[in-house]
């Protein structure tokens, strides 16, 4: 029963466990157990994200991307995808090579970026995000996001 589940989310989630508020989030986001709330979503990733819960981090990272139940903010969404691809996630570091590829505006370490969008001056970590992304593949591994044809690889 989702209903029944969403209220034990609930209760485990004001006794602040990350884990539980993550999965509160994806209720929000989608509507299990009650009606779909963006804004809710974003406030339970946030809660799990503070305390260092990866899938909390990616999905907050998703948010301000897509402009979720937050204002659009791709410098703060690359930090969150930086965050948890330091622990090992290949989703987030294909997320975070989507966003040096695609003209967020992110420098290596996370902040804004002052010059041309893109891979442009992002030096090294940039370049292997972009070939992590790209995989040998010839079209972007994420098409929902682009269905381009990539560049010839050097």
């Amino acid at each position: 029963d989702e209903e029944e589940a969403v209220k034990l989310y609930r209760q485990a989630a004001e006794q602040g466990l990350a884990d539980v508020e993550h999965a509160l989030g994806v209720c929000y986001e989608y509507g299990k157990g009650f009606v779909k709330n963006e804004e809710e979503a974003a406030r339970f990733y946030r809660l799990a994200a503070e305390q260092g819960f990866a899938m909390g981090q990616l999905r907050l990272g998703k948010c301000y991307i897509d402009s979720e139940g937050v204002v659009k903010d791709d410098a703060r969404a690359a930090r969150f995808y930086r965050l948890v691809a330091e622990q090992g996630s290949a989703n987030a570091e294909l997320e975070l090579g989507e966003c040096y590829e695609y003209g967020t505006r992110v420098a290596a370490d996370g902040g804004p970026v002052l010059q041309e969008s893109g891979r442009a001056g992002l030096g090294n970590r940039a370049e292997q995000l972009w070939q992590v992304l790209h995989a040998g593949q010839g079209r972007c591994a994420r098409h929902h996001r682009c269905n381009a044809l990539l560049p010839p690889r050097r």
